[in-house]
Formats: C-alpha cells, sequence, structure tokens
C-alpha cells in the first residue's frame, strides 16, 4: 500500500463537513469513550438494539425510505475484482428525520448481497455535520451487529478524508478490534490516491467532496488536481487488457477471439469446473497483476507457475471489466436495465436472445458466447463448485453491462437488474446464444501473425460466417408481454452478411417497460 494512503498527519478540524462521532451532540467525551467498551476488557458491549420493526424487516422490505438517500451505493468491482460497497457520509440526511436502526439495517441488507465473496468498503468521511452524523453508540452497535461474516470477507476499508477525530477514535480502537481488522483499514489522504490504489472510474465522487480534496492539495502544497487519469501512451499490438475488441481483432489478423478470453476459458474448462467458489475468490493482486503484465506484453504464460485457478478466473474477469466500452455496449444498457420487467423466464430468454443475436456486434457476440459457455458449465456442476447461476450473476454481471455515465451503476434496483441479466445468459445459455459463427483457428505465432491452414502455411484469417440456426428469433415474430420485434421497413433493423454473402436480418427490442424484481 503506498504510504500516502496510511497518512496520518494531523490537520486543523474543519468546521464545514468534517463532522465526527463525538460529544458535541450526543454529551459523550473522549474519557466516555472508555466507558462504552466492557470494563476495559478489549471487548466491545453486548449491543442494545430496540426491538422493533427494523429488527425484523419484512421479507420484501428493500428499505426505500433509506434508500432513497443513496448514502450506500454498490460501485462494480475494484482493481482486483472484489466488489466495492460505498457509503457517503455527505449523504446522511439530517438525524433527526430517519431511523439509526433503518440505517444498520440497509447496510445489512446491502452487504448480504455479497458478504459471501471478497469485497472492499470505501467510506467518503467529508460532509458529516452536527445535524447529520450518527452517535457514537450507533458506531459501536454497528460493529457489534455486523457479525463475523460481515467482517471476514472484507479486504479492505478505504476512510477517505478522516477528520483528526476519527483518527483518535481509531487510535484506541484498533486496540481492541482483531489485528487482522487492522490491517484492512488505509487512511486516504487524496482522491487521487484512491483512484490510483483502486483503478477504478465508476465511483460516484460528490461534488462537495472534489471541492474539500482541491483545498486540501493547496493546504498541503500538492501539485494535483482532480483531474486523475493523465494520458497514457499508445498500448503495444499484443496489448489485451484496457483496449478494444476492434483493436485486438486488428492486432490478431482478423480474428475476433482474444488470446487472454480463449486461453483462460480452455483452463478454466480442463481444471477449474470442480473448484469450489470459482469467481468467487479473488487471489493476490501482486499475481494478477503479473499474469496481466505477461499477457500485454505477448509473453507465454507457464500454468506450472500459476496453479491457481482462482487467479485464471480473476482473469477473465478482469478483461472483461477494462474493456473501454462493456462487452454488451452502452447502447442496449437502458434495455438491459428493463429486462427485469419481463416476470416469465421464457419471455426473459426471447428478450435475451434477440439482444445477443441480433444487436451486439459479431466480434462481441463470438467473445461473449465463449466465456457465458464457460459459465454455464460452471453452474451446471454447482453441486461441487456451490457457484450456481444466481452466484456467477452477482460476481460476473457488473463486468458485463455498464452505462456510458460510468457512476450509473450504483443503485441496488440497477444492480438487480444487470445481475438479472447475467443470470438469464447463464442459465438460459442454449436457448439464446443460437447464432451460429464459424471462425477460423487462431493466428498460428501470436496475436500479429496469421491463420494457420494445417499444411505450414500461415494466411490472413478468412471472415467469418454469421447464420441462424432453429429455434433463433425469426422476422417479424411476436414474443410474449410487451416485447416484439419489429415488423417490415422498421428503421431500426440490421442487415449482416455471411461468407456467401447472403444477408441475415436483425432486429431491435421495442420498450421494455418499468422495472419489477423476479424471483431467482
Amino acid at each position: 500500500m503506498d504510504g500516502t494512503l496510511q497518512e496520518q498527519t494531523d490537520s486543523p478540524p474543519s468546521s464545514d463537513g468534517t463532522g465526527d462521532f463525538v460529544a458535541q451532540s450526543d454529551g459523550e467525551t473522549p474519557q466516555e469513550v472508555e466507558g462504552a467498551v466492557s470494563g476495559g476488557t478489549g471487548k466491545l458491549p453486548p449491543p442494545q438494539v430496540p426491538h422493533g420493526e427494523a429488527d425484523h424487516p419484512a421479507m420484501d422490505d428493500h428499505f426505500e425510505d433509506i434508500a432513497k438517500h443513496h448514502v450506500v451505493e454498490v460501485a462494480g468491482d475494484d482493481s482486483v475484482g472484489r466488489k466495492l460497497v460505498v457509503f457517503y457520509c455527505s449523504r446522511l440526511p439530517p438525524s433527526n428525520t430517519y431511523s439509526q436502526d433503518r440505517l444498520l439495517g440497509f447496510m445489512k441488507f446491502t452487504l448480504d448481497q455479497y458478504v459471501e465473496s471478497d469485497y472492499s468498503l470505501v467510506i467518503f468521511w467529508y460532509g458529516l455535520t452536527k445535524q447529520n452524523r450518527p452517535s457514537f453508540k450507533w458506531l459501536v452497535q454497528a460493529y457489534n451487529e455486523l457479525e463475523r461474516k460481515y467482517k471476514k470477507n472484507l479486504k479492505a476499508l478505504y476512510l477517505v478524508h478522516p477528520s483528526n477525530t476519527v483518527k483518535l477514535l481509531w487510535g484506541f480502537f484498533k486496540h481492541i478490534v482483531s489485528s487482522k481488522f487492522v490491517r484492512k483499514v488505509h487512511y486516504v489522504a487524496f482522491l487521487q490516491d484512491l483512484i490510483a490504489e483502486l483503478r477504478t472510474d465508476r465511483i460516484e465522487i460528490p461534488q462537495i467532496v472534489k471541492e474539500h480534496n482541491d483545498r486540501e492539495i493547496v493546504r498541503r502544497k500538492r501539485t494535483e488536481t482532480t483531474n486523475f487519469y493523465a494520458p497514457s501512451s499508445p498500448p503495444p499490438p499484443t496489448q489485451q487488457f484496457g483496449v478494444s475488441l476492434q483493436f485486438i481483432k486488428e492486432k490478431n489478423r482478423g480474428h475476433p477471439l482474444p488470446r487472454v478470453v480463449r486461453e483462460t476459458v480452455d483452463y478454466l474448462t480442463k481444471n477449474g469446473l470442480d473448484k469450489e467458489g470459482i469467481f468467487r475468490r479473488c487471489p493476490k493482486a501482486e499475481t494478477v497483476k503479473e499474469v496481466q503484465s505477461i499477457y500485454n506484453n505477448g509473453g507465454v504464460i507457464d500454468y506450472s507457475l500459476y496453479p491457481d485457478t482462482h487467479i485464471h478466473a480473476l482473469i477473465l474477469k478482469t478483461f472483461f471489466r477494462e474493456l473501454p466500452e462493456p462487452i454488451m455496449t452502452f447502447d442496449l444498457y437502458d434495455i438491459i436495465i428493463n429486462l427485469k420487467e419481463l416476470k416469465n423466464e421464457e419471455e426473459r430468454i426471447l428478450a435475451c436472445r434477440e439482444l445477443v443475436c441480433n444487436k451486439l456486434p459479431i466480434e462481441n457476440y463470438v467473445v461473449l458466447r465463449h466465456a457465458m459457455e464457460l459459465l454455464h458449465n460452471v453452474a451446471e456442476n454447482n453441486a461441487v463448485n456451490k457457484m450456481t447461476a444466481q452466484n456467477l450473476s452477482i460476481v460476473f454481471g457488473p463486468n458485463l453491462v455498464w452505462s456510458r455515465d460510468a457512476t450509473a451503476l450504483h443503485s441496488l434496483a440497477s444492480l438487480g437488474s444487470v445481475n438479472t441479466f447475467a443470470y438469464t445468459l447463464i442459465s438460459g445459455f442454449n436457448e439464446i446464444f443460437t447464432k451460429e459463427v464459424e471462425i477460423a483457428d487462431p493466428p498460428a505465432d501470436g496475436p500479429t501473425g496469421g491463420v494457420s491452414t494445417g499444411d505450414g502455411t500461415v494466411t490472413d484469417a478468412p471472415k467469418y460466417t454469421a447464420m441462424k440456426l432453429p429455434g433463433a428469433i425469426e422476422e417479424g415474430e411476436v414474443l410474449k408481454g410487451d416485447v416484439k420485434l419489429p415488423q417490415e421497413g422498421d428503421q431500426s433493423r440490421e442487415e449482416l452478411q455471411n461468407g456467401d454473402g447472403d444477408k441475415v436480418l436483425g432486429t431491435a427490442s421495442e420498450g421494455l417497460g418499468n422495472l419489477v424484481d423476479f424471483g431467482t
């Protein structure tokens, strides 16, 4: 971890947004903090939780009264594929306008969806005031109620712009909590350090936090600004991560399947179908970066040096996550978000087949199909690996779909829609991926080579053929519900040509209505 992330330098407390969990509003003093701990034994006291409706929410309680403030959000994955949960203190409403027990319930409701996998937590501390800060007693209660299952898979906790009092309190707390938990906590003094550490631009940063960051830069005489990303040099022709599918195809002599996808899928098909928790666990970040570097530089992966299947599962997720445009494209985002409107599984399969077979570029279809076939096979073996289609959709879905607005995938509703879409692709693979695409063997001499003809010669990759198999959606076919394909003359129709010059028609789905949950 960069030393800047753990900077302990104290600064004068700000009066305009760096409120603390301290006595100003609750009558507690730092000396009384110790009184909140059971007799100085090093253990926090049993939580005093009111036995109200917040403790026993109804099964369909999604905490809309708290969720509307967007205090807790999910920002996709971090740099090593862990789910990234974000807490915004600046969005807390006045403490007398909401139930703090409900806030804790909503936090647990959010984390419950991800605690079975590794995850990271970012807390933007700036924005707490006397009016909106929870009490210290609530903080103690939260620590106690967030039982071991919430703490075990928490791999990193980033406190962004922590105040002096927070540092003081943590200095006391770290002697009470476990040493393992202490090692997970990192101070972040500047937003630039957070972005560099997590390597993600999908965290929504409130404007008042950016402005505070700029003031801190000036005060501490740093030269950076909130323009977090410097222009990078052109990627080498062997680059696999962070470049477009079109770039890879061009450098691959026209072959649409990236080498990293082909090799990782092959390896996992042979070695990972029985691996418990495949795609859920995250190996060491340094190891993943090593493998990425080998791929980007055109090197050969020695699997004897990297035998852990979790490494290659994360490499596959990382490839999709780092695409400049999601594999499902920006244009299909709104339709995918609304697919949850379709409550019937058959309707969802038909709608997904229309999107995948008729609206995706061929290159995207080839890559997506290759990966989804693997995930389908993993799900089919869930009795051994414990990874059902639903589990896989949660860990893989956000890597397939995101908005052109990189911060849009935050609400649990939109994230649920993405997961529903991924679940349908995985569970309904055989019914959805019905378009047959014939592609040549991959280039024999690496990303810049040609295609082996089998007789020792190498030629440019031939064009691939696209055609529909029996059972694919036909022109003018009407789907159940409100989803139907455009008829003859619709301006959204597309034409694809197969290798013989024959036309294959593709059409676009019409509006899919509003968001509705379905039981998966």
